[in-house]
């Protein structure tokens, strides 16, 4: 046993023996057991630990630490609020941008496909242009359209004599100067080489 309740237990045992002893003598009445029980208590409270009041200097050290501890709390909830509110705010900024991008996106393909449907109706004219043109020196006479033909530009000489009947576009090749005639016929060769290839 510890020998501080050692000591507790001997010092209420000698404490009940004495005033068991005094009240048989009658020096211990009832109405005098109140006053020494608050006498003891007096000279006994600053010896004993357990019976020492806990020191008003630690209560306010507690009392400031449960303050300290809440400040810290509300610091951080006012943290955690702030972050909050940035994330939300950066989480906006981000689905904006994203429909601007989607809406862009869907501009630029609307943009896409009006340039495709304006290259093939170009193309479309274009062909319908060189269609013409091949079925005019097609009825024209072979010295007649060799010289016109040999002062267009190259591509769009091989597109009439390609639209044209072969042994009409063989003519015209056969009045043109040989030089010219052969480079367009090796052309029309190579492209019809190719087609031929795709199919």
């Amino acid at each position: 046993m510890h020998p501080l309740k050692t000591a507790i237990i001997i010092f209420m045992l000698f404490i009940l023996f004495t005033g068991v002893m005094l009240f048989r003598k009658g020096v211990l009445t009832k109405e005098r057991i109140p006053y020494l029980i608050k006498k003891i208590s007096q000279a006994w409270v600053g010896k004993l630990p357990f019976l020492k009041n806990p020191p008003k200097k630690e209560k306010r050290i507690q009392s400031k630490d449960i303050v300290l501890a809440l400040q810290e709390i509300e610091r951080e909830k006012e943290k955690v609020a702030k972050e909050k509110e940035r994330l939300e705010q950066l989480q906006k900024r981000l689905l904006a941008q994203q429909d601007e991008l989607k809406k862009r996106g869907k501009k630029i393909l609307a943009l896409k496909e009006e340039a495709q449907g304006y290259i093939k109706q170009k193309q479309a004219k274009q062909e319908e242009q060189i269609t013409w043109l091949a079925s005019v020196y097609e009825n024209m006479r072979a010295e007649e359209a060799a010289p016109i033909i040999e002062k267009l530009k190259e591509d769009l000489a091989l597109a009439i004599l390609s639209q044209m009947d072969e042994r009409q576009a063989g003519k015209i090749l056969g009045v043109m100067d040989p030089k010219e005639a052969i480079k367009l016929s090796q052309k029309i060769g190579m492209e019809t080489t190719e087609k031929k290839g795709k199919k």
